[in-house]
Parts: structure tokens; C-alpha cells; sequence
């Protein structure tokens, strides 16, 4: 199985350097494991991360969220490996032999590796096979929601895997070696709520299409099915956390100081989340 890890970086040389050297001195068998590397051609550290071993560096403008740049990686794996990894250059990989354990990454549904700094199973990075990418972009026209400034790219694909039942842990234990950061973009946290809860119908939507294709006719499939409305309202009372007033002023206070080219890429995500809100309504 050739398996590649969808990287993005920006500014972090060291980062990069150490989760590549990390993934690539535990994995059994290194040379099936091939690294897309996103990097902004502003980035001054670009010439800090040249001759990366296995990598393929994918330098380009600036996008508007880093999202955007994941889902432009995905895609670029998704034409050479038979399953993808979502990681981030502030993690390490600390499972030998990771890449064998990733062998069960088959046919539809979702992986995620061990994450202690996400409990309860939830899917901050994940893991699928390419036919499994390729089924996403056929449904919703994505793997990873490209609209996101922060977080909720990784709790749509989450959300999806509740809902369909369709969510596995790998034996693959992954950490932040310098503890959790400032929480990068945390802006307007309400809007971005509302905007990501009026996709909800719409994933429950796309959980119920991959319950379908997933399972074979009979028991099972019909209880999935069941339990899509059960796990829909689940997903609504988890939300109702971060709409709390407490958890926005929380949040908001570990957000990094942001300005000129990261404030004008925000306001223009923005902005584009505005325009597809806009387009929904005038299309309802």
C-alpha cells in the first residue's frame, strides 16, 4: 500500500522537519510513505525546507484558509497513494511501524489515529483510502471543507463519520511535543458556528449516501440508518457548547495577534462564507 500524508506548514521549518523525520524513522517500510508538503511561496522559510526526504513540496499563492491548501494536497495524494493521513508540523509520530497498522485503510469509511490532545475519539486528523477521497468528492465536491478558517474542517469530516458509524482508530499514536498552541484565526466564533450548523441537514444528508454504499443490505444497514437522526441531534447538543458565552470569551482570549496578510486572508474567507450563505438563501 502506498500511503501519502497530507502536510500543510506554514512558517514552522522545524516543525515540518521534526513530524517528517518522525513519520518517516518509525515507518517499516519508508519508501511507500511519499509526504505532500503545502507551503505558501511567501513563506520565508521555504529555502529551510528543501531536500526533505520523500517529500514533494507543493508551493503556491497564498490561500485563504489553510483548509483550502489541505484539500488541494488531498488531492494531489489522492493521484499517487492508495490511502491519505492528514497531519500538521506541530505533531510527531511516535508508533513504530505506523505505516504497517495503516494497512486496514480499505474501501469506504474513516481512520483516525491516536490523539490524546482530542479525546473521546474524535477525528482531528484523518485517515482514509483513496477511494474513500474519491467518493467524498463525487458527493460534496471535497474531501475537507474548504471554507474554515480554523477547526471546523476536521468536525465536518467527524460529524460524518458519527453519523454513518463509519469511524475506526489506527494504531498510531501521534502528539504535540511543545503542548498546544494559540488557536490560529479565532475570529467572529458565533458566525463561524451558525455557518458550519447550516451544513448539518446537508451532512446528515451525505451520512445517510455512505451508510448506503457502505453496508450490505440487511440488520446492520438498517440500523445505522436509525441511528442517523439520533447522532444528528447528538452533533446539535455538542455545538451548543461552543455557542456558550463563557467558552467564546474563553476561546477568544488564546487567539494569536493577527494582522495584514493573515487579517486580509481572513476577511476574504469571510467574505466567502458570507457569499455562500448569500447563495443559499437566494436558492431557498
Amino acid at each position: 500500500m502506498k500511503l501519502g500524508i497530507v502536510l500543510p506548514s506554514r512558517n514552522r521549518p522545524q516543525g515540518l522537519k521534526r513530524m517528517v523525520s518522525s513519520l518517516l524513522d518509525n515507518a517499516a517500510k519508508p519508501d511507500r510513505v511519499r509526504i505532500f508538503v503545502g507551503l505558501d511561496d511567501d513563506d520565508p522559510s521555504l529555502n529551510q525546507t528543501e531536500d526533505m526526504p520523500n517529500c514533494d513540496r507543493v508551493i503556491r499563492p497564498p490561500q485563504n484558509t489553510v483548509a483550502r491548501m489541505i484539500d488541494d494536497l488531498s488531492y494531489k495524494a489522492e493521484q499517487f497513494c492508495d490511502a491519505t493521513l492528514r497531519m500538521d508540523d506541530d505533531f510527531i509520530c511516535e508508533t513504530r511501524g505506523w505505516d504497517d497498522n495503516c494497512e486496514c485503510m480499505t474501501g469506504l469509511g474513516f481512520w483516525l489515529p491516536d490523539d490524546p490532545t482530542h479525546p473521546g475519539h474524535f477525528m482531528s486528523f484523518s485517515g482514509m483510502s483513496t477511494q474513500m477521497a474519491g467518493w467524498l468528492r463525487e458527493r460534496q465536491g471535497f474531501v475537507h471543507a474548504p471554507w474554515f478558517p480554523f477547526w471546523f474542517t476536521d468536525t465536518w469530516l467527524n460529524g460524518l463519520g458519527d453519523m454513518a458509524s463509519a469511524k475506526a482508530v489506527l494504531d498510531m499514536k501521534i502528539s504535540q511535543p511543545e503542548g498546544r498552541g494559540m488557536t490560529h484565526g479565532l475570529r467572529d466564533l458565533p458566525f463561524w458556528t451558525e455557518f458550519f450548523e447550516g451544513f448539518r441537514q446537508y451532512r446528515a444528508h451525505i451520512a445517510m449516501h455512505l451508510i448506503e454504499d457502505l453496508y450490505p443490505d440487511g440488520i446492520l444497514k438498517r440500523t445505522a440508518l436509525m441511528k442517523v437522526q439520533e447522532r444528528f441531534q447528538i452533533a446539535a447538543l455538542l455545538m451548543q457548547r461552543i455557542k456558550a458565552p463563557e467558552f467564546i470569551a474563553k476561546t477568544a482570549s488564546r487567539a494569536e495577534a493577527f494582522e495584514g496578510t493573515s487579517a486580509f486572508r481572513y476577511r476574504m474567507a469571510k467574505t466567502q462564507a458570507e457569499n455562500v450563505i448569500a447563495e443559499a438563501q437566494k436558492a431557498a
